[in-house]
């Protein structure tokens, strides 16, 4: 996700969630190493079981685990969706490629995704920022 805001408007809007208009981000989102929060939106479509829905965030450099996170996971939405928002400290993280691998379980039942993003260094990113277009 690029970036999140309050909504306006008011028909139906797929990228509206709970009051919150998302900005997708297209191709490897780079973010600047002064960053404090990765941004993240995942919608969850949980099973009609009875079973809690967990979430596990896991980032990985190079395929070797840095950091992992199990936030609490909201409850279905009337339709049975499940729209999460957060966020995932970014401060402690060098410059370089990372992946999140999203793994969602209810019961027996798990689905996984995986998102890359890169933290570019801040001079990098101020010089792209005034970089002639």
């Amino acid at each position: 996700m690029r970036r999140a805001s309050a909504a306006e408007g008011t028909g139906p809007d797929p990228l509206t969630v709970a009051g919150v208009a998302i900005q997708p981000a297209l191709g490897v989102p780079e973010i600047s190493a002064s960053t404090r929060e990765i941004p993240l939106f995942l919608p969850i479509f949980p099973t009609l079981a009875a079973e809690p829905t967990k979430l596990r965030l896991e980032v990985l450099r190079e395929g070797q685990p840095v950091a992992d996170v199990s936030p609490t996971v909201p409850a279905p939405e009337p339709n049975g969706e499940i729209a999460w928002i957060g966020g995932l400290p970014a401060a402690s993280l060098p410059p370089g490629r990372y992946e999140i691998v999203a793994t969602v379980r209810q019961g027996v039942e798990s689905a996984e995704a995986r998102a890359a993003f890169e933290i570019t260094s801040a001079t990098s990113a101020a010089a792209e920022a005034i970089r002639p277009k």
